[in-house]
């Protein structure tokens, strides 16, 4: 008996514990916080240069893992999404939501039309919404 095979059946009954209760250990929301610098030999007075990196436990970690891909296979079974979406999808980036942009214009363009390309930056957009509004507004939604 391998200690794999000791221990995977229990952090299974964990998760799925979690799931059918739906709840998720407070222990596992918090994390540690450090602090790292970005480039080695940077002005270690310039904020700037550093970056939080936040160690959540490693059952919150697979939780979040399992979350997402039976969230994602949900999108797609149910074809939610937006062929235009590319944030969180495989094998699509930023890089590929730009290249096919930068296409259409081109192609909007040598058509003789006008194009207009407005960006937004939603970076923090969500430390501005109440979250417990948020949580209420979710709770209440019906899928």
């Amino acid at each position: 008996m391998t200690p794999s095979s000791v221990i995977a059946p229990q952090i299974q009954k964990i998760i799925n514990i979690s799931f059918e209760t739906a709840t998720f250990p407070e222990s596992w929301k918090h994390a540690d916080i450090n602090v790292l610098l970005t480039k080695p030999k940077e002005d270690l007075k310039d904020l700037k240069n550093f970056r939080t990196m936040s160690l959540f436990p490693f059952l919150a970690k697979v939780i979040e893992k399992i979350v997402n891909k039976q969230l994602t296979r949900f999108l797609k079974e149910n074809n939610t999404l937006d062929s235009s979406q590319s944030r969180f999808r495989s094998n699509q980036s930023t890089e590929t939501t730009l290249i096919a942009s930068t296409d259409d214009i081109r192609t909007i363009l040598d058509n003789g039309e006008a194009a207009v390309l407005n960006l937004l930056d939603l970076s923090a957009a969500f430390d501005t919404v109440c979250h417990n509004s948020l949580c209420t507004c979710l709770s209440d939604a019906r899928i």
